[in-house]
């Protein structure tokens, strides 16, 4: 029997109290009627965009048993078995896993049981935590393949042989308050780099030495992306590109937002609809500055 997809989108989507064009909207997929089609089964998601779906709407991916695999969907069963590695790697138990989540060791047991028909797994916000007691980044538990680890995780050594595999990249803030006309990445010493992974860096064309990593101080990309969530920006990359998300300076004030480019005017968009559509008119491009786009997040 193959996995409802369907269900599984329209569960995550109304947990998150989205509706289906804004759905559409943070994934960049059209409209709503493409959201629509996966509800009814009549057109499945990428693996890429489930991934998507389950950050958006803090809603676990799917554990789908081989036997309940179309051509379509790669097995997404080893999150169990990642856990415990990492667990292992980490060298503690299962019964002190527990006790650091205030947890009994059964709800560890059943993470790592091997038997999918009976086995479980974390939400999304106790799985970041599973992540930071691990030194292992979410994504890798629930894909096994990610270029994000912390430092001294489990795939990532502290030596310099990680250079080999992954390159550093640095947490920045912005100082837009010395010169109006200008904006200064600024280096936090005190945050923990990111370590990402060559081969990812490469197959996206992207050079380490432009990119600056910053937490997100508000809410106005929500779902997107939310308060203290971690984003990847790309400084070379400031030409606009219609519905790309760009990190940009207008009137002295610094925005994460989505760019359309209209015919008079080029609007800066929130995904929160609690906030205004900021529209720069032509004649006042030259009061916004474009810092870089956004090539990756992590919440």
């Amino acid at each position: 029997m193959r996995y409802n997809i369907g269900s599984w989108v329209k569960k995550a989507r109304l947990k998150a109290n989205l509706s289906q064009e804004k759905l559409a909207l943070a994934l960049d997929v059209g409209g709503k009627g493409t959201v629509s089609a996966w509800e009814k089964n009549k057109n499945a998601p990428s693996f890429e965009i489930m991934i998507k779906i389950s950050d958006l709407c803090a809603y676990p991916l799917p554990y789908i048993a081989p036997k309940q695999l179309s051509y379509e969907y790669p097995e997404m069963s080893t999150i169990h078995s990642r856990i415990k590695q990492a667990r292992l790697a980490k060298g503690i138990t299962q019964a002190e896993l527990a006790e650091m989540l205030n947890l009994s060791t059964t709800a560890i047991q059943l993470w790592e049981n091997e038997d999918e028909s009976k086995a479980t797994a974390p939400q999304r916000k106790r799985l970041e935590t599973v992540a930071n007691i691990l030194d292992v980044s979410v994504m890798w538990l629930q894909l096994g393949d990610n270029p994000l680890f912390s430092e001294g995780g489990a795939g990532l050594a502290k030596d310099s042989n990680a250079s080999n595999t992954h390159n550093k990249i640095m947490m920045y803030d912005l100082d837009i308050t010395a010169d109006k006309n200008n904006a200064k990445w600024v280096l936090i010493k005190s945050e923990e780099p990111l370590f990402i992974g060559n081969s990812w860096l490469k197959s996206k064309n992207l050079i380490p030495s432009e990119l600056r990593a910053l937490r997100v101080k508000g809410n106005s990309m929500s779902p997107h992306l939310e308060k203290d969530d971690i984003v990847i920006i790309n400084i070379n990359d400031i030409e606009p590109i219609d519905d790309e998300i760009y990190a940009v300076v207008y009137n002295n004030r610094f925005f994460i937002r989505r760019i359309r480019i209209t015919g008079d005017s080029i609007d800066l968009i929130s995904l929160n609809s609690d906030y205004e559509t900021i529209k720069v008119s032509n004649i006042k491009t030259d009061q916004l500055i474009i810092l870089g786009k956004k090539v990756w997040r992590c919440g």
